[in-house]
């Protein structure tokens, strides 16, 4: 099936047949694991599909959560938007996943940890963008806000040379306005 479900099985034979801190820490991880994603070990063997609605905020998360569907599942069609009765608008924080148990905790397991990880490259993103298109002052004065690491400003000087060189002025000139 899917490789975190394997993971899951692995912890959980483990758990069985670790040696000494092993057994205990497999047991732990695995009991963290299950609860986390309501899941008990029957569900580790279950291929039952259900469906559930899993949530979002905005347009970057649903498409993060929809990459995420897709990777678990292999299918495009194994979502959809759900839509108000009434109205018959979609809705906009929530989506329906046809799924096993099992896939739904890896959905959301990936979700969380793209979610995270996509906030920590947005932040880097902008600091790179705000220093591409020098959009600060030129006051000079007192300490930087945040001092940065050798890896980190490697990354942000990797993000702006990837970043477009489009300047206000020279859009203004190309429209002949001066």
């Amino acid at each position: 099936m899917t490789d975190q479900k394997e993971r899951l099985k692995k912890i959980y034979a483990l758990a069985l047949a670790g040696v000494d801190g092993e057994k205990t820490a497999a047991k732990a991880i695995l009991d963290k694991l299950l609860k986390k994603y309501d899941l008990d070990l029957s569900d580790l063997d279950e291929d039952k599909i259900n469906d559930y609605v899993l949530e979002f905020h905005g347009k970057e998360q649903e498409q993060l959560l929809i990459q995420c569907i897709y990777k678990v599942t292999n299918k495009t069609d194994a979502y959809y938007h759900l839509k108000y009765k009434k109205s018959g608008r979609a809705c906009r924080t929530q989506l329906k996943v046809y799924c096993t148990k099992a896939e739904k905790a890896e959905i959301l397991f990936l979700f969380d940890f793209y979610k995270r990880l996509w906030e920590k490259e947005r932040a880097a993103l902008l600091v790179a963008f705000i220093q591409k298109h020098s959009l600060f002052g030129n006051a000079g004065k007192g300490e930087p806000s945040k001092r940065y690491t050798d890896d980190e400003l490697k990354k942000i000087f990797a993000l702006m040379n990837g970043l477009s060189d489009d300047q206000p002025l020279k859009q203004l000139a190309d429209k002949g306005v001066n």
